[in-house]
């Protein structure tokens, strides 16, 4: 296909009010990404600093905008955003997995679909329907389970007509189904309800904490109304407000006797409302696509171990490379730097892999990583039990080890007993101070730690975490030098007897400790400092609006940005590291989902902390109405101005009403409960 067919194309779409952009396209067979292993050849966006930096959310309908990028890449494939993006959603359709059949299925079952298809290069169908105004559409991978039927919609997007595929076929309109031969039709009611039952926080769901699986099966009088403000808090951090209204309106009708809609939609709004005050960054990011994790881990060590690991479990790929990392940063050590603010900046992470349950393999997932580790380099792992004055002696001797908690809510209970107070106070000073640190303990111990560079990978579950997380562990920096990698994705099962290949195991340890080796190692960032300053820039302004406990997580993402780099490369090349454009791509790709994944899994815990001090408040003026500011105030031992927030947003809800009185002493706020 000549270069101004792929312009018109394009164009095409836009008119149609769908967003596109620029994708890599095939030459000689391959993607012109580069990647001799891409897997995703002639489909992934195209980056370009300052023209395309952030995927497909830089899909634009402007004509302007993308007659300069095809002006630029000619021969660029198109691809098409989907969702709210561009009011469509699609289904993509696999026969090499018997998509096709089961497709005929659903349609005999439930009747013919008639809309626009496109073909695909490939031999695959996309079947595209306007997107539902009333409800917000994801993607998801095997839609209810049917193998070789996914669904793509907010976020997603899809290669388009007039695009080249790897097999020298192009994408095109199916002759009979085209935009010019019948109209776009909604998507059918029978397919929402699938995709809801596969991706909604319903009961049949086991995706959420057990009181909340439990109390949508409803409640009895008397807990109908606070179970309904404790749902509503919940999911208001999950969901848009019309599917949270609509899954309580479900949990009403359950409830002994029937609790009102209208109730229900004064709860929700109560929770929408104060949730939308503090406006933290959106969740741009709910997880890596397989593909994504490839492209990241493209080639080198850290590809050759997530083949070889995940191999042997269903975990999310992620995971695997969450791993990877922690190892090979362990085996970097003190032992390479790069000059950072006037000190040398250490490689080391800390990762704790986060799952929505326990059946995600975390534990699988660390134990083979352990296992790869312990061949060479079984020196390097630290004890996960310590006294304070145990842990000083730990990090004089081994001042760039790993401590490996295979549940990191068990390392968080080891720091809160009385002998280890202060201890991440101490380890929040060592993870990124290259200065020599003597430490000395209330006993008298004392141990010069140089040059400290300790590694932590864990795991956990988001409800473990919110156990044991204290008020100050977000503000006082402790948790925020954490990254937090989130598992949604589980891979397709694998057969539980297939044996552990040794002779892999034994090559991947091998570069681990050719890593381990080497010393003083400098590792040259001048060719990418440009891009480094310009991504900071841009990266500062999301944290204008962040809440004062997560704006931690955006502080350290330079830090962040230069240790990943050091580690991508260092799974290239041993010996000599310069970091170069592709390796600081990347690096940003995996940062800005890490750095939204923190956010993210501590958004949950900020905000129920609100909920809570919101529902302790309505309890106090239930009590005590009528009664005055002043007195709210004292008993609820808030400050003033969590105070101010919480009871305005009560008013607004129409919970709550102020009176103003005036009297001998002056004017006095009467504060009256009106919600019953």
């Amino acid at each position: 296909m000549i270069a101004s067919e792929k312009l018109a194309y394009a164009l095409d779409c836009s008119k149609r009010g769908w967003a596109v952009i620029p994708l890599h396209t095939i030459r000689n067979g391959k993607c012109t990404c580069g990647n001799p292993k891409c897997e995703a050849i002639g489909k992934h966006p195209r980056h370009d600093y300052g023209i395309i930096e952030h995927g497909i959310k830089d899909a634009t309908t402007d004509e302007t905008t993308i007659r300069r990028w095809w002006a630029k890449w000619p021969k660029a494939n198109i691809g098409i955003a989907t969702g709210r993006q561009s009011g469509i959603v699609v289904i993509d359709i696999d026969p090499r997995h018997g998509g096709d059949e089961i497709w005929r299925g659903l349609q005999q079952k439930y009747g013919k679909v008639e809309t626009w298809q496109s073909l695909t290069g490939g031999g695959g169908t996309h079947l595209i329907f306007a997107n539902p105004p009333d409800i917000e559409i994801g993607n998801a991978t095997e839609l209810g389970g049917y193998k070789g039927i996914d669904l793509r919609g907010n976020g997603g997007y899809i290669v388009g007509p007039g695009s080249s595929h790897r097999s020298g076929k192009n994408y095109e309109w199916e002759l009979s189904s085209s935009p010019g031969d019948l109209p776009l039709a909604p998507m059918p009611a029978w397919l929402i309800k699938i995709y809801r039952n596969g991706t909604s926080p319903e009961p049949v769901v086991s995706h959420n904490p057990s009181w909340v699986t439990k109390a949508l099966k409803g409640v009895d009088e008397g807990k109908r109304d606070d179970t309904c403000i404790k749902l509503a808090g919940y999911f208001r951090n999950l969901h848009p407000i019309d599917i949270t209204t609509s899954i309580l309106i479900d949990f009403a009708a359950k409830c002994r006797p029937p609790l009102t809609e209208s109730t229900v939609k004064k709860c929700v709004n109560s929770a929408y409302s104060y949730a939308n005050k503090k406006k933290p960054i959106p969740k741009i990011v709910e997880g890596l696509e397989p593909e994504h994790v490839k492209l990241i881990c493209s080639s080198g060590w850290l590809r050759s171990y997530v083949d070889w690991a995940s191999a042997y479990t269903d975990a999310p790929l992620v995971f695997h490379m969450a791993t990877g990392l922690s190892l090979l940063a362990t085996a970097m050590g003190n032992r390479y730097n790069t000059p950072a603010w006037g000190r040398p900046l250490y490689p080391n992470l800390w990762i704790v892999i986060v799952s929505p349950t326990g059946f995600f393999r975390k534990t699988t997932c660390i134990r083979l990583g352990m296992r790869v580790l312990k061949r060479e380099m079984a020196d390097a792992i630290l004890p996960a039990e310590w006294s304070r004055e145990r842990l000083v002696a730990l990090l004089a001797e081994k001042p760039a080890g790993l401590f490996e908690w295979d549940e990191f809510s068990f390392a968080l209970s080891i720091m809160d007993r009385d002998y280890n107070s202060g201890t991440r106070q101490m380890l929040t000073k060592l993870f990124d101070s290259a200065d020599d640190h003597e430490r000395v303990t209330g006993k008298g111990v004392s141990g010069n730690i140089l040059n400290p560079a300790p590694n932590i990978l864990g795991g956990s579950t988001i409800e473990w975490i919110r156990s044991r997380v204290k008020e100050g562990d977000l503000r006082g920096g402790f948790l925020s030098r954490f990254i937090f990698i989130p598992g949604i994705q589980k891979e397709s099962e694998k057969d539980f007897s297939l044996a552990i290949r040794p002779d892999i195991e034994a090559e991947l340890s091998a570069w681990l400790a050719k890593l381990s080796r080497h010393k003083d190692i400098i590792v040259d960032f001048s060719s990418v400092k440009t891009e480094i300053r310009d991504w900071v820039r841009k990266h500062e302004k999301g944290a204008e609006s962040m809440s004062p406990d997560l704006i931690g997580f955006l502080a350290r993402a330079e830090t962040y940005l230069l240790k990943l780099s050091m580690v991508l490369a260092a799974s290239e090349n041993a010996q000599r590291i310069n970091i170069d454009s592709e390796i600081l791509e990347r690096a940003i790709l995996l940062l800005d989902f890490i750095t939204q994944g923190s956010v993210n899994t501590f958004t949950d815990i900020v905000t129920s902390r609100e909920a809570q001090q919101l529902d302790r408040l309505r309890e106090i003026i239930k009590r005590e109405s009528p009664t005055t500011q002043r007195i709210c105030l004292q008993l609820s031992h808030m400050k003033s101005k969590t105070f101010n927030e919480l009871l305005q947003t009560l008013v607004e809800t129409g919970e709550v009403k102020l009176e103003f009185i005036r009297g001998v002493g002056g004017t006095q706020k009467i504060v009256k409960w009106q919600a019953d």
